[in-house]
């Protein structure tokens, strides 16, 4: 028997495949593939899918397929807000993370600043003027994050909304600097949010970002990696390709990129049998096959420790990854602190989705 992944990518299709109906849609299925979804955060995705098929009354999901494109619409105004404020004073930034190429919603909005500690520290003594409120519970000297009090006041804090915003002054984790900002420079692009120009990194610099972070810190798969992954694709031209390889070589992050498309293309063959000649390609090109996807085999699945270890050893060429490690084996080294991070790797290993 198929599992629910097969059935999910089956009904939403891909750039490459239209939507392939050949299974019996019960309400109860069709239900069963948004909870699926959901955990997959591509529930968007999901209910478009099934608002283009006219399948949104069958499944008893109009409500949810309102109200979320309601959220969605709120968070790409929570982009455009803080935009002006970096635009208008002239802040080197790049939002990563946080722009798909389908409609998708996130946790929160990720914004790297690019410049000196001095823009970190000027940006986040001066967003209490324009309204924002400062959540201090994150655990890293990388990161400050805001909520948006002009549209809603913050319900609860210890849990991420559509008016969150995270500032980075490196794209980190807790102490662990993961990439190399300062090699993200020649790689950002103007986004058009809703009529405002946004700074963001490329597409093929941001898929990179995203592949890592997952592993390190999230440790989770999930099955909106597969779908920016060929949304993007078959957008890229073969320079970007060439483009997101030698990004990955210089950032020391070729293992995750490998083992992502690895994995994409072998969930995709599991679905449809067959490769698109434009993955086929990317593959050749890096002596790669597909990774054998099975019925048993369910999505969102944790990374096993192989993958994180490879990911691990492929930084170590990066001299700031290294010493950010230090200073988080060092930091570690105190009891409470120790006792917080084993407390989140638990968590994170145990969870069904982030």
């Amino acid at each position: 028997m198929k599992n629910l992944t097969w059935y999910l990518i089956k009904l939403i299709g891909t750039p490459f495949n239209p939507p392939i109906l050949d299974f019996d849609l019960s309400r109860e299925l069709l239900n069963r593939l948004y909870r699926h979804a959901k955990l997959n955060k591509i529930s968007l995705l999901y209910l478009e899918a099934l608002n283009n098929l006219d399948l949104l009354s069958k499944a008893g999901l109009e409500d949810r397929w309102i109200q979320e494109n309601h959220e969605y619409e709120e968070q790409r105004g929570t982009i455009v807000r803080i935009a002006r404020i970096l635009n208008e004073m002239d802040i080197d930034y790049a939002l990563f993370k946080s722009i798909f190429p389908f409609k998708m919603i996130t946790n929160d909005i990720d914004i790297l600043l690019l410049g000196g500690l001095d823009d970190y520290r000027l940006i986040t003594d001066i967003l209490s003027r324009y309204g924002y409120s400062m959540i201090v519970h994150i655990s890293s000297p990388y990161q400050i994050t805001f909520h948006d009090e002009r549209v809603r006041r913050h319900i609860n804090p210890e849990i991420k909304d559509i008016y969150d915003i995270d500032i980075y002054r490196e794209a980190g984790a807790s102490y662990i600097i993961y990439m190399d900002k300062r090699k993200f420079i020649d790689h950002v692009i103007t986004a058009d949010v809703n009529g405002v120009k946004v700074r963001s990194l490329s597409p093929y610099l941001d898929i990179l970002v995203l592949y890592t972070h997952a592993i390190i810190p999230e440790f989770i798969f999930t099955l909106s990696l597969y779908y920016t992954t060929l949304h993007y694709i078959s957008i890229l031209n073969s320079g970007d390709i060439i483009k997101m390889i030698r990004c990955a070589i210089d950032n020391n992050v070729y293992p995750p990129l490998k083992f992502h498309l690895s994995l994409i293309s072998g969930i995709h063959k599991y679905v449809y049998g067959s490769l698109p000649p434009k993955i086929e390609k990317i593959l050749s090109i890096l002596g790669l096959h597909p990774y054998t996807f099975m019925d048993s085999t369910e999505t969102p699945f944790h990374y096993n420790w192989e993958t994180i270890y490879k990911t691990i050893a492929g930084k170590m060429g990066d001299l700031r990854f290294v010493t950010s490690l230090y200073k988080q084996v060092a930091t570690i080294s105190r009891p409470r602190y120790l006792l917080w991070v084993n407390k989140v790797i638990l968590e994170r290993r145990k969870r069904a989705t982030y």
